[in-house]
């Protein structure tokens, strides 16, 4: 403690005593007054008794003189030494007292305790202040003791204004003082602190203030953040698309974002106070939560993973939806709480239902091109005997008969696969450019004709070229498939139309089918006001052999082979339905841009189609496909070397190059060569050699966009004897192509 300070301090233990010595002062003069009275009274009656001779009294009388002296004295002394004693210890233990004091305040961390009083004046003095003040302020409290002002020049001036009228309050009411001010530290730095204070009566009637001032800048920094961290908090739930839930450790929710409110289609006072149950479908098949809160609760924050799952929760007007739910724990004031991240998914699991569909009709399209392609070579056998069979001039009627209706279900057959390729996108596509307006509007009185007259067809067409670049053929089908099954949902008639639009489609809106993806597209809508379908049929629609028509009056295989011809030509089919309200499909297809028509390739009259002498090299695994087309082109007068793959069919080439012209090769074959390949081969070894390709469904064969590689001619499988003696023929004659 400082010097002035303990100076002050003898001070104030001086002034304490002197009020302490008054009482033993007494004690001895009322002591000493009591025993002389009651020695005189006492010895001077015993003397007379005891002594009746005047001459001996007068000497007895000045021994008990001598006597009363030495008594006196003696009690004096003891009861002077009694209360030095007393006093003595006394001021140990105020000192003792005042050291304990003093170190506890001088001691105190951050904070020191002082005394003062408001003078007359209006100014300040310091009693006591404790060594503390030099570690809060900068400031030695010699210094402070000598020149209050110091301590006040540091404070902020809007806060030393308001001081005053702070402590007249105080001592009207008798209460205590407490503020928080800034202040600068004699090295600059700007800090808070906090005073507490109480005023009393001092010595001369003065008012002293006893109190404690500690630094808080460190709380107040604290707090500081927590705000930020709070505010930051809610502006991000806040502005969070994702709803926020906080619950405390009694499982009630006690914050309920704005994306909550929007998601339950409530307000936050609806819900806060309530359990988190109470948003939640009531007895669904839900996780048990309480057992999800024990263990998160137990585990505390940090200690256990998130757990997320899904729910099935309820907005308040009783409309139900899936909801994904990610719980964890966070500390907060030392108690452990429950955050939890909201998600309607009701837009994910839509998508995952369209992706699961996408995949299954992938997967059954990959069925039913393998399918098609065996069943495809047992046609081809068939087809290309009969037509050897048929050529017999002396082939009676009774059996001409026959072989002309097994060919013709051996082309219904044929079609049936066709469009099994169709849906699986295994078929050929042979594209141009093209307006989907004039597509439309050649099909419109071939679809009056088919339809019927008790359904009304119109169409909207687009007030320029809808360019598209696709099969003809194919995207007619789509349209005449389109049409018919309207026609059918629409038994006692009804009303058909068919729109054509352009369309800019922006992610956002991609992103609400999975098929869907930004671009350019024309879009052709076919709606009708039928009997319209329920969300299982929906489901099915594009399933191959799937249909709700009586056994006997559909294949199943329409809308399959509509779905196919899309995603051949790069696009997606869009479907909107109720039951009783109709149907619109909607088939959205790149957009292109226009060009010019392509020169068509002259083709023989078909009485010129014949056949010639040059040498065709004739590759396919199949032994009975290729045993049906060498006898038929040996019937053309064709020379045929045959070979059953491509391996074998270079080792014939070596043999017999030189007389080859033409090159009739399966795509698929085995020992690892395709069809492609072996004509890339044979090629490199002589330009502009003739290639035909025949395949029923190879994606090998498709260059991009689905288009036949350049230079080639495909000759589809299985193909009827004329189209295969026409191809032949216009491929030799033909001008070659290096």
């Amino acid at each position: 403690m400082c010097r002035q300070s303990m100076e002050a301090q003898n001070d104030r233990q001086l002034s304490a005593a002197k009020p302490r010595m008054a009482p033993a002062v007494l004690r001895i003069v009322l002591s000493y007054a009591l025993f002389a009275s009651l020695w005189i009274l006492l010895s001077d009656r015993a003397l007379e008794a005891m002594v009746s001779d005047p001459a001996a009294r007068v000497q007895w009388s000045i021994f008990k003189g001598w006597a009363f002296v030495a008594v006196t004295a003696t009690l004096l002394a003891f009861l002077l030494r009694r209360e030095f004693l007393l006093l003595a210890s006394a001021q140990t233990a105020l000192r003792e007292s005042e050291e304990r004091l003093r170190l506890l305040g001088d001691n105190l961390p951050n904070s020191y305790v002082y005394q003062f009083v408001r003078e007359k004046g209006g100014g300040t003095r310091f009693l006591h202040v404790s060594a503390g003040v030099e570690r809060v302020h900068g400031v030695p409290a010699e210094a402070v003791l000598k020149d209050a002002s110091l301590l006040h020049r540091q404070t902020a001036a809007e806060d030393l204004a308001n001081m005053p009228a702070l402590e007249t309050a105080t001592m009207q009411t008798d209460g205590h003082f407490a503020m928080e001010l800034r202040f600068q530290r004699a090295d600059g730095q700007w800090r808070w602190l906090q005073v507490l204070s109480r005023p009393r009566t001092g010595l001369g009637g003065m008012c002293v203030w006893d109190g404690v001032a500690t630094d808080i800048t460190d709380r107040k920094e604290a707090e500081s953040a927590m705000r930020e961290s709070e505010e930051r908090f809610r502006a991000m739930a806040t502005t969070i698309t994702d709803g926020v839930v906080l619950i405390n450790p009694q499982r009630r929710i006690y914050f309920f974002n704005a994306a909550a409110e929007k998601m339950f289609a409530c307000v936050a006072p609806e819900v806060c106070g309530r359990e988190l149950q109470a948003l939640l479908k009531p007895g669904a098949n839900q996780p048990r939560l309480d057992t999800v809160f024990d263990e998160l609760m137990a585990a505390g924050q940090g200690n256990l993973p998130g757990k997320t799952f899904e729910l099935v929760a309820q907005r308040r007007g009783g409309e139900e939806f899936p909801l994904e739910i990610s719980l964890s724990t966070m500390c907060l004031r030392e108690t452990t709480h429950i955050v939890g991240i909201m998600r309607d998914i009701t837009e994910r699991k839509r998508l995952e239902g369209q992706l699961s569909q996408a995949l299954k009709m992938e997967s059954v399209g990959q069925l039913a091109g393998g399918v098609a392609h065996d069943f495809n070579n047992i046609l081809a056998v068939l087809m290309m005997q009969i037509s050897l069979l048929k050529r017999d001039r002396g082939l009676s009627p009774a059996l001409r008969e026959p072989l002309e209706e097994m060919e013709t279900e051996a082309k219904r057959a044929a079609n049936l696969t066709r469009q099994l390729l169709l849906y699986s996108r295994r078929q050929v596509m042979q594209t141009q450019v093209l307006d989907m307006n004039a597509l439309v509007d050649n099909l419109l009185k071939m679809l009056r004709r088919l339809l019927g007259e008790h359904i009304q067809i119109s169409f909207a067409r687009w007030a320029y070229p809808a360019w598209v670049e696709a099969d003809s053929g194919m995207l007619e089908q789509v349209v005449t498939n389109l049409c018919v099954n309207a026609r059918d949902a629409m038994p006692k008639g009804g009303q058909l139309r068919l729109g054509i639009r352009v369309r800019e489609i922006n992610p956002e809106e991609a992103k609400t089918n999975i098929e869907a993806r930004p671009g350019t597209f024309a879009c052709l809508s076919v709606s009708d006001n039928g009997c319209g379908m329920d969300e299982a049929t929906l489901k099915r629609i594009f399933d191959p052999f799937f249909t709700t028509k009586e056994v006997g009056k559909g294949t199943g295989l329409g809308l399959a082979t509509v779905y196919g011809i899309v995603k051949q030509h790069q696009g997606w089919i869009e479907v909107k339905s109720r039951l009783g309200e109709g149907t619109i499909f909607f088939v959205n297809l790149p957009a292109s841009a226009p060009a010019e028509p392509a020169a068509a390739r002259p083709s023989l009259p078909a009485e010129t189609v014949a056949g010639g002498s040059e040498t065709l090299l004739l590759v396919e695994d199949d032994r009975q496909v290729r045993r049906a087309l060498s006898l038929f082109l040996r019937g053309q007068g064709y020379q045929v070397i045959e070979a059953g793959s491509g391996v074998e069919a270079l080792r014939l080439w070596n043999l017999h190059q030189s007389t080859i012209n033409l090159l009739l090769t399966d795509m698929v074959m085995p020992e690892g060569m395709t069809g492609l390949e072996l004509a890339d081969q044979l090629r490199g070894r002589k330009p502009g050699l003739k290639v035909i390709i025949s395949s029923g469904y190879s994606s090998e064969l498709l260059g991009p966009g689905g288009k036949l590689a350049a230079n080639v001619l495909y000759l589809p499988k299985p193909c009827e004897a004329t189209l295969l003696a026409k191809t032949v023929r216009e491929c030799l004659d033909s001008p070659s192509v290096s």
